[in-house]
């Protein structure tokens, strides 16, 4: 896939009408499809969602104590 472009929202972004319409006209103006991920996907209207293709996105850690070490270096930051 070939990304052609992003629309940044903000953190639990209630999308209105005029989002989608916005995002829809992008897609249709640059012939691409909409694509969000599970997680926005929630959010959208079951018809919304139907327009979309929904991406689902893991993490995972090849060495099980890297995420050790980002969760202890979290700790500390947030108790700074």
């Amino acid at each position: 896939a070939e990304i052609v472009t992003e629309v940044p929202f903000p953190e639990r972004h209630v999308y209105s009408q005029a989002d989608w319409d916005r995002l829809v006209g992008l897609a249709e103006s640059a012939g691409a499809e909409l694509v969000t991920t599970e997680r926005d996907a929630v959010r959208l209207p079951e018809e919304w969602r139907r327009r979309a293709w929904v991406m689902k996105i893991e993490l995972r850690f090849v060495v099980e104590s890297d995420l050790d070490l980002l969760l202890s270096r979290a700790k500390a930051a947030a108790a700074a």
